[in-house]
């Protein structure tokens, strides 16, 4: 007998790291997480000519570099092996949506995965667009299922929370934790420098956004349908504000100085302070403020909302939709969604009247 250890503190469970080895390399071999590292304890007389191996961080992220080798005198007491090359994590960054069900998503964010029963509307995707979609027809009465392929990463935007010091350097933006999220599932064409991301997790790219919201102009309206650009003039931009708990500090000299300055500056412009979707202060002076809005603070103040007659969206993570399907007798009417469930590991479908498409 002997035993491989991955000694590592940064893919320790809730990841699950597996052995993987020649021939066989299409199976994972399970370990035990204990004292710092997942351990494999094998059988010498199974691998005559050697072992060549690689660690697997579950679902499928091969460590980089070469295979590993221990040949058959070595197979015998303990071999440890660390979690990290050259300062560089053996893993490489995410190409593909982290699956995970934490105590947080297990209590608030159960999920309904029932094949018969019929929603309103389904709504794909968690983020800016379906997560405030699915709240609102939620509020007014419609049974909604929100299907999202991420996971509970955060409740909040990560502006929210402690953020990342670089001690000696100025950095001006809130979201510094997105490259350590963001999944790149794309490769660059030559001399591309694209470095976007997606955000595979519940509340999509809102947890990790800049929070401004500019208004368009008038002139920048001009191509589209009357009707939707008189409503974004009249009301509609101010309704869209209010959703994304817009609320401006209170008036600072600084700031009434610099519009007057910049007015003067440029003249034919209007200066003012920009919109964001940043709730300084609370509704009432013994309130606290919301901060940046996400559409996670969002589904989630939904879900805890305590009220017998209000619906409340259903909200089923992990669960990544491959197509909508039809009604056989009418093509042209969608009638629900499959997709394949990365908890359960098996393919499903959800029925409704109405689905939406708001996945990026």
């Amino acid at each position: 007998m002997f035993t491989i250890r991955l000694v590592t503190e940064q893919f320790a469970p809730n990841q699950t790291v597996t052995l993987r080895w020649a021939p066989n390399w299409e199976l994972d071999r399970g370990g035990v997480f204990t004292d710092g590292a997942w351990s494999f304890d094998l059988d010498e007389a199974a691998f005559p000519g050697g072992i060549e191996f690689k660690f697997v961080l579950s679902p499928g992220r091969w460590m980089a570099g070469g295979n590993l080798y221990l040949p058959p005198a070595a197979l015998t007491g303990v071999h440890d092996f660390a979690d990290q090359a050259d300062g560089v994590g053996i893993f490489p960054p995410a190409q593909a949506l982290t699956t995970e069900n934490p105590l947080v998503a297990q209590r608030f964010f159960a999920r309904n995965l029932s094949p018969d029963h019929v929603y309103d509307v389904i709504v794909v995707g968690s983020g800016m667009g379906g997560g405030i979609l699915a709240s609102r027809l939620a509020a007014a009465g419609a049974d909604v299922l929100v299907l999202e392929a991420g996971s509970y990463l955060f409740p909040t935007h990560i502006g929210n929370l402690p953020r990342r010091l670089k001690v000696g350097q100025f950095d001006k933006h809130i979201w510094s934790l997105w490259p350590d999220f963001k999944v790149e599932a794309y490769q660059n064409t030559p001399g591309s420098t694209y470095a976007g991301g997606q955000g595979f997790n519940l509340g999509g790219r809102s947890l990790f956004w800049g929070g401004l919201i500019p208004r368009q102009a008038e002139w920048e309206l001009a191509g589209w349908p009357a009707a939707v650009r008189d409503y974004l003039l009249t009301t509609g931009f101010a309704a869209a504000e209010a959703a994304m708990s817009s609320v401006p500090p209170d008036p600072d000299p600084f700031q009434a100085a610099s519009r007057a300055a910049l007015q003067t500056a440029m003249p034919g412009f209007v200066a003012e302070d920009a919109r964001v979707a940043v709730q300084y202060e609370g509704a009432t002076e013994l309130t606290l403020g919301a901060g940046l809005f996400s559409t996670a603070d969002l589904l989630l103040q939904d879900r805890l909302l305590d009220d017998p007659g209000q619906a409340l969206p259903t909200v089923n993570l992990n669960f990544a939709v491959w197509r909508a399907d039809v009604d056989p007798a009418d093509p042209g009417r969608v009638v629900g969604v499959t997709g394949w469930d990365l908890l359960g590991r098996r393919q499903r479908s959800f029925k409704a009247n109405q689905v939406v498409l708001a996945a990026g």
